[in-house]
């Protein structure tokens, strides 16, 4: 059995409290693909075992089931990850940094064309606390910026983009 993870970065995205209906329906269906046939078990030749279940009846304690499995694997149920083992909160900064992009987006027609705006998308970064103009220095900021000892630039920090974390924008300054 492969037991290897999807997930390149060896860390998961943090679980919402609940879970969405949807992932609930999906997790069911994968365990029973019979499920996802509206009446399936309502079949008379299920009833000859003995078991009086309807489809609705299955689907229901299918549901059941999944949420007690999403309740464990997000630590509320008889499990409970170690301290040092819980994924960090998203950065709230990301959200308001994607709300402002939506309607970034939305006031543009639903047009988004990427490098060529950046200079209209930076600054709502940086109002999201994401990023900040400097004043570049080799020493703090690296080699391969495409600027001169001086010139101003957009810096983000030393944002770690894999885990999401970061000491507050400019500290390097």
């Amino acid at each position: 059995m492969n037991t290897q993870s999807n997930l390149s970065s060896g860390t998961a995205p943090p679980l919402p409290w609940e879970p969405p209906v949807g992932l609930l329906h999906s997790m069911a269906i994968r365990h029973d693909h019979a499920l996802a046939v509206p009446g399936f078990y309502d079949h008379p030749i299920y009833r000859l075992s003995g078991n009086n279940a309807t489809h609705e009846d299955r689907y229901n304690h299918a549901i059941r089931t999944m949420l007690q499995l999403y309740e464990e694997v997000s630590g509320r149920g008889f499990f409970s990850w170690p301290n040092d083992q819980v994924p960090p909160p998203t950065d709230p900064r990301f959200a308001r940094f994607g709300e402002a992009m939506w309607k970034y987006i939305a006031k543009q027609g639903g047009e988004f064309c990427g490098e060529e705006i950046s200079e209209d998308i930076l600054p709502l970064a940086q109002a999201a606390g994401l990023c900040s103009r400097v004043l570049y220095d080799p020493a703090i900021h690296g080699e391969g910026i495409e600027a001169d000892p001086g010139d101003e630039i957009w810096w983000w920090g030393d944002f770690d983009w894999v885990n999401e974390q970061s000491p507050s924008v400019g500290a390097n300054e």
